[in-house]
């Protein structure tokens, strides 16, 4: 089977002439379909950039990506922002929900952008928001719900459309502990149930807990991969933080997302 995203020699060099940073220098993975793939890394070893070629928010200096087939770094800017819409999903820190439009307004807006019809929005829109329990919030404004309703929302938003691939950049960054860990529950949940693949950075060994797989970056490459297999998350964790701990940085570069 062809895997979702599959990423090939990618490299991403900034600067001209004397003054070029290599960022990112030849990474390469497959995500088959339905995985939850972490990435983590100490500051500055490249996930951001990584995530943001593989999201279409910038280019590669050279490489290749494919989504579903698709040469994401061959299309046009008018054939990239059409394929954005229709197959990627994303998941931000900051939940980047409209503030003048109610919840139900920002949930239903993928589908409203592809001119889905009304019964099917709706169908879509009462699936969703019995997932991720936040079926009490669809005519409030974002500013009158808490922090994890919001984010909540935005995950509802980022799977109404069934993107082929989600991407969630420290989607508990801005959370609570308690609310962290029901989101994280949630988005396991419909990974399993929906089969949405899902790539998520973070700095959390916590959060990466919940992940299926993580992919460590150190130095603009992937320094080592760690499956959780049939482990206990807990089991995992400990794994995760004893790799986190090799690849060095400040100890409060990572958090466990414990209290």
């Amino acid at each position: 089977m062809e895997p979702v995203l599959s990423v090939k020699h990618i490299r991403k060099i900034y600067g001209k002439n004397d003054a070029l940073y290599t960022a990112i220098n030849g990474i390469s993975f497959d995500i088959p379909k339905g995985e939850f793939v972490g990435i983590m890394g100490p500051s500055g070893a490249g996930k951001t950039s990584l995530l943001n070629i593989l999201s279409t928010i910038d280019e590669a200096s050279s490489g290749e990506v494919f989504v579903d087939g698709v040469d994401l770094l061959n299309l046009t800017e008018k054939k990239m922002a059409q394929f954005r819409k229709e197959k990627l999903g994303f998941i931000f820190q900051e939940y980047n929900l409209i503030e003048t439009l109610t919840i139900k307004e920002n949930i239903i807006l993928p589908l409203t952008i592809l001119k889905f019809n009304k019964s099917e929005i709706e169908r879509r829109y009462q699936k969703t928001i019995e997932a991720f329990h936040i079926e009490d919030t669809s005519e409030r404004l974002p500013s009158q719900i808490s922090g994890g309703q919001r984010q909540r929302a935005a995950a509802a938003r980022a799977f109404i459309s069934s993107p082929a691939i989600l991407f969630a950049d420290e989607p508990t960054g801005a959370l609570d502990s308690n609310a962290s860990t029901e989101f994280l529950q949630l988005l396991a949940q419909r990974n399993k149930v929906e089969k949405t693949t899902i790539l998520m950075v973070t700095h959390d060994a916590y959060a990466a807990s919940y992940c299926e797989r993580i992919l460590f970056i150190k130095d603009g490459t992937i320094f080592t991969e760690l499956y959780k297999g049939k482990r206990t998350r807990q089991a995992f964790l400990k794994s995760i933080l004893d790799v986190l701990a090799v690849i060095g940085g400040a100890k409060d570069d990572f958090s466990t997302g414990l209290t």
